[in-house]
């Protein structure tokens, strides 16, 4: 496709060009994904990925770009093993501030259930009217900002009875070495049984990454749980949960699923059966807005 060449430096292009160059040892003079965007500018928006070959040291390294169009975070297929010349991009070792997520919805603390697809967040609820199903990464900042813009929404769609609602963490954003998405989606499995899904899962979003920073195993499995009220002996099952990756084999089976059913980037949404080719526009017009 025409886009997938679009590498032109300037705007989206430049920042995508950057990021590439320092997949390949070269410190990207700006993040990928800017936070600074307005939101107005991004809502809606999506990103959809191409391939690109670079070239180093004998090997090829596979990376994805995304197109110059903002919102949306593409599939990353697993790269290979970097020959010793290559070196990945560095994490800052400065450690992150806890962002606080949104106030819960008073009165209502939905018991989430796993189930072989992903995670049902109003299982109780049987015959709503609609099914939602959302596809996003821990690690993307655009789908901390779908939540931020209908999460609240969605959540009352789904206490109310309107929607049933499932969530599915895929973990496009782990390659190189990175890991986040996988941790993170690890420790939101480990909460269903502590009976703090929605909760544990706002506040990952409400901490998304920012590709000098990812979360720690301290946050992960001390911090986070402890903010979202999970205690004594539920706090111990949880983290050793975490630990164990008691989750892994689950979330790995939902990414595997996410790629066989053709979700090439996120965040992605299924409305009673359908992909939406607009989430934005799918969105506003399930919830009103």
């Amino acid at each position: 496709m025409s886009q997938m060449n679009d590498t032109t430096p300037g705007g989206f292009d430049r920042v995508i060009a950057e990021r590439m160059r320092g997949a390949v040892g070269e410190r990207p003079a700006v993040p990928i994904y800017p936070s600074v965007i307005p939101r107005a500018k991004r809502h809606g928006a999506r990103w959809v990925g191409g391939a690109v070959g670079v070239l180093a040291a004998g090997a090829v390294v596979a990376v994805v770009i995304a197109t110059a169009v903002p919102g949306r975070v593409p599939a990353v297929p697993a790269a290979p093993p970097a020959s010793p010349s290559v070196s990945a991009p560095t994490v800052s070792p400065t450690e992150p501030v806890t962002q606080a997520p949104a106030p819960p919805m008073p009165g209502w603390s939905p018991r989430a259930k796993i189930v072989s697809t992903g995670i049902a967040v109003n299982p109780d609820v049987t015959k709503a009217p609609h099914s939602v199903v959302l596809y996003f990464d821990y690690h993307c900042p655009s789908c901390a900002n779908f939540e931020e813009t209908y999460g609240t929404a969605l959540e009352h769609a789904a206490q109310t009875g309107k929607v049933s609602l499932e969530y599915r963490s895929v973990t496009f954003l782990d390659f190189q070495g990175q890991d986040s998405s996988t941790r993170a989606a690890v420790a939101a499995a480990c909460a269903v049984d502590a009976g703090a899904y929605l909760p544990y899962h706002n506040q990952l979003m409400a901490n998304a990454f920012d590709e000098e920073r990812s979360l720690t195993d301290v946050q992960l499995r001390d911090d986070f749980p402890r903010a979202v009220g999970i205690t004594g002996g539920a706090l111990v099952a949880f983290q050793a949960c975490y630990d164990n990756r008691d989750t892994q084999a689950f979330v790995k089976s939902v990414n595997d699923a996410a790629l066989k059913a053709g979700v090439n980037g996120v965040p992605a949404v299924e409305v009673d059966g359908k992909m939406a080719d607009d989430y934005a526009a799918a969105m506003d017009k399930l919830l009103g807005k």
